[in-house]
């Protein structure tokens, strides 16, 4: 067996074992995580690409040229790699988080409808395994540690800072209906 089949029986062992897998990708010319969607628990510092995202690269490969740029691109932003157009789905990305998702399902939906701009920060949080718990009667978001989920408090508050502070008030809003529709939420 080649290096390369070696290398690829590894990560394809570490993805089924723990869900992400870190590789040295010769493309690339260093290191990046390769993860299930949904899954958090790997190492920080590296570009994360998701299997959907090597599903859409693959299915529509790009030159050396195009991927420099995608890659530049994803560790800048710590973005996201679609298919031309495609939106969040609204649904719940963690359906193995059972006790807080269809909660989950519900916040998502009503962000498509009411807040667009914030689906996929929510959908995000969800999937490094963000927890809606309560709190006086209201809808909080809490992180989970542990593996298949974020790997340290102090990563959740980094992202919550980073990636949900500029959108507060939207958040804060969606909580506030879930938390109503849902026996809570006075003001």
């Amino acid at each position: 067996m080649g290096d390369f089949a070696k290398e690829a029986a590894r990560a394809r062992s570490e993805i089924g074992r723990k869900g992400w897998a870190v590789i040295d990708s010769r493309a690339l010319g260093e290191r990046v995580v390769l993860a299930e969607d949904g899954v958090a628990g790997y190492p920080r510092g590296m570009a994360v690409y998701t299997l959907s995202e090597i599903r859409v690269l693959a299915q529509n490969p790009p030159s050396r040229e195009e991927l420099a740029a995608l890659h530049r691109a994803k560790k800048l932003f710590d973005g996201r790699i679609r298919p031309e157009g495609a939106r969040p789905d609204p649904y719940d990305p963690r359906p193995d988080l059972p006790e807080d998702s269809r909660l989950w399902t519900e916040l998502l939906v009503l962000a498509a409808a009411e807040h667009p701009e914030v689906l996929e920060v929510l959908r995000e949080a969800r999937e490094r395994g963000t927890r809606l718990r309560r709190k006086n009667g209201r809808f909080v978001l809490r992180p989970q540690v542990g593996e298949r989920a974020w790997p340290s408090v102090e990563a959740y508050v980094e992202f919550r800072e980073r990636a949900l502070s500029p959108h507060a008030a939207a958040v804060a809003e969606l909580l506030f209906e879930l938390s109503a529709a849902n026996g809570g939420g006075e003001r």
